[in-house]
């Protein structure tokens, strides 16, 4: 194998990813460990997640007879620059484009304990306003947004939209134009997980679903308008005591409920910030993408929308990389 290699961690908060790069960008190696940012909360030190993600460094590289000697440089994104992480790295503030993103939000950290090289540490990004209700902030999804950006710009030329990218916390970016423009920030999954596990809609939400149903969809974002979210969720609550709809119609309503205030803070931001924003891209599974395009049926903003599948083959988080790197090997040469 001819040319260095780079590496790159997609830290998550309990997954992590390990990509060796050839000279190319192209993935020679793709590793992946139950192992994040939790791990180092949970313990009260760091120690977890940085002797995980050595560990997989030096096996990913023995197993393609290579060392470091042969890496030129180790990026990392993500909870990687949380409290939690392997530094505290302070968000890089929005606007921005992705050039000055590429150029300014990487921090070079010398890890000196287990790696002991250089690291570069790629930023989160925060949007901040006139007071705490509208600010936000991310880390790990505004690399990915980079990634999508090629094909954003493709689907939507010329302007910007709303990528949603739901998950644990459910992120809003306003993209476009090679802006990442705004943030919006929401508790979902994390919020679907806590009511699943500890509340008597367990069995509600605990019922298999392949699909979305259409009007369960539209009947929990109606509801959440028009109750509130505590009584529209409680709704869901007397179908299962009445035996009102399906199990899977009961499940799909709650999931509605819970996501709609995605869409209900959407519509808000677009009427007090993000005036010219009409268009979503929904990035996200299969589900998920389609039970979001059925709630933004609902909008009152958003007049287009597509969605992006994401599968397991196709990292978006390492699409940004690649962009991020490719700005900076021009920078350099133009100086």
């Amino acid at each position: 194998m001819s040319g260095k290699l780079t590496a790159y961690y997609d830290v998550g908060t309990t997954n992590l990813r390990l990509y060796l790069l050839g000279e190319s960008l192209e993935p020679l190696a793709v590793r992946k460990r139950a192992l994040g940012a939790r791990d180092s909360a949970i313990a009260g030190t760091n120690r977890p997640l940085l002797e995980g993600m050595e560990g997989m460094y030096r096996q990913a590289l023995a197993d393609l007879g290579q060392t470091d000697a042969d890496v030129e440089a180790v990026y990392a994104s993500g909870m990687v620059t949380s409290p939690y992480g392997l530094l505290e790295v302070p968000h890089y503030p929005a606007p921005v484009t992705d050039e000055e993103f590429a150029r300014r939000a990487v921090t070079p950290f010398f890890e000196p304990e287990r790696f002991r090289r250089e690291l570069r540490l790629i930023s989160g990004l925060k949007s901040v306003g006139e007071d705490i209700s509208s600010t936000n902030n991310t880390r790990g999804e505004e690399i990915e947004v980079l990634g999508i950006l090629p094909e954003l710009e493709q689907r939507f030329p010329r302007q910007q939209a709303a990528v949603i990218l739901p998950g644990s916390h459910t992120h809003v970016l306003l993209a476009g134009r090679g802006r990442l423009e705004g943030i919006l920030s929401s508790f979902t999954g994390e919020l679907f997980q806590a009511v699943r596990s500890e509340t008597v809609l367990s069995p509600v939400l605990e019922t298999p679903s392949d699909h979305p149903d259409p009007d369960a969809a539209r009947l929990g974002l109606e509801n959440l308008r028009r109750y509130g979210f505590s009584r529209a969720l409680y709704i869901g609550h007397a179908m299962r005591i009445f035996g009102e709809g399906t199990p899977r119609f009961r499940r799909c309503y709650c999931e509605a409920v819970i996501s709609g205030g995605v869409i209900q803070a959407l519509d808000a931001v677009c009427r007090e910030r993000w005036k010219d924003c009409g268009a979503a891209l929904v990035a996200a599974g299969p589900y998920l993408a389609e039970l979001f395009s059925l709630l933004l049926e609902g909008s009152k903003a958003i007049r287009r929308w597509e969605t992006l599948i994401i599968s397991a083959d196709r990292s978006f988080a390492l699409e940004g990389l690649r962009r991020i790197i490719r700005i900076r090997e021009r920078s350099h040469s133009d100086e």
